[in-house]
């Protein structure tokens, strides 16, 4: 009897989990997709530019500074290879045929090539500076008119000569002699024009001379050199058509002595090519180039800045030239940026 109630329990037990309802088994979370970010987010890819190795240096700074901020690596090639991207090509002589976007970067005077028909970028305006810079001479803080002015010129057709005869002619400025050259290279009219300005220097008395003006940045080194080593003390200045960091390194040095260059911001033009690069690559629409007209860097500025933390040349730039920092900042840059500092 026990065995048939035993076995009876046994077929119950078994009908019983038969019947019993399956064990759900949850289906697993779904894992969300990451949201791309950085250059992904805005290129769809990773992405990389290249930048024509002939470039000048302080405009390679700037590329290399501008890409750093984005998270965009560079890459240099020799003129005529492609690689990356997109490419920013500086005083290309032959256009470059790619598919990839292209940047170029030129001056309008007569040693720098066009930019090619259908192709856009950054053209420096070196035909304004002459006039700029006479006009940042004329009115520096601590001139009045007639501005006494010695004139030292490495070309005797030039622009700058024949704006500074007709400032002369108007009355602004007092012309106490003038260096021409008759030919020559470069290092041999810098010779030439140092000795000249040394005993120009030498004949005038001390407070009857305001300022030296040059046409070319390496003319302006070395009436710099020339006027530390007369140790005047009467705070003559030079003033210069062209910009170098040389020229920066000297306000910072003996401010006094070298008060106003105005040129090409070469670093800003490298930085500027970038942006200008990255939105043509995003897929926005450029439709003219951009003109960079000369920058008046002003010795009082830049020794005010210095003295006040931004001690870098290149930090400096940034600050005084508002006008190129702020071109190309569309928000599809200021996405790229804020996603890769973050």
């Amino acid at each position: 009897m026990k065995k048939l109630i035993a076995a009876a329990l046994g077929i119950l037990l078994f009908i019983a989990a038969g019947c019993a309802a399956p064990v759900a088994v949850p289906a697993p979370t779904p894992v969300p997709t990451p949201e791309p970010i950085g250059m992904k987010k805005v290129f769809g890819k990773d992405v990389t530019i290249a930048c024509d190795e002939s470039a000048d240096e302080w405009f390679m700074q700037g590329v290399q500074a501008q890409a750093e901020e984005f998270g965009v690596p560079v890459v240099w090639v020799k003129h005529g290879e492609t690689a990356g991207d997109g490419m920013i090509l500086s005083y290309a002589k032959v256009p470059v045929a790619a598919s990839i976007p292209v940047i170029y970067h030129t001056a309008n005077d007569a040693h720098s090539p066009a930019i090619p028909d259908g192709c856009i970028g950054i053209v420096y305006d070196g035909a304004a500076a002459p006039a700029a810079a006479l006009q940042a001479m004329y009115t520096y803080p601590s001139h009045e008119a007639p501005v006494r002015v010695l004139g030292v010129f490495a070309e005797q057709d030039g622009g700058a000569r024949e704006a500074y005869l007709a400032m002369t002619s108007d009355g602004k400025l007092q012309d106490k002699g003038m260096f021409t050259p008759s030919d020559g290279s470069m290092e041999v009219i810098e010779e030439r024009a140092a000795a000249w300005l040394g005993d120009a220097l030498s004949g005038i008395t001390p407070g009857r001379l305001d300022t030296v003006f040059t046409d070319a940045p390496e003319l302006a080194l070395c009436g710099f050199d020339v006027l530390k080593a007369a140790k005047r003390g009467d705070a003559v200045e030079i003033c210069t058509v062209g910009l170098l960091p040389a020229h920066m390194e000297a306000m910072i040095e003996a401010h006094f002595l070298m008060g106003t260059a105005v040129g090409e911001n070469q670093y800003g033009a490298g930085r500027l090519a970038v942006r200008m690069l990255l939105c043509a690559m995003a897929g926005e629409k450029i439709e003219e180039n951009y003109t960079l007209t000369p920058l008046c860097v002003r010795s009082d500025e830049v020794i005010a800045l210095y003295r006040a933390g931004t001690t870098e040349i290149n930090d400096i730039l940034e600050t005084l030239d508002t006008e190129t920092e702020r071109a190309y900042q569309p928000d599809i840059l200021e996405e790229l940026r804020e996603n890769h500092t973050a």
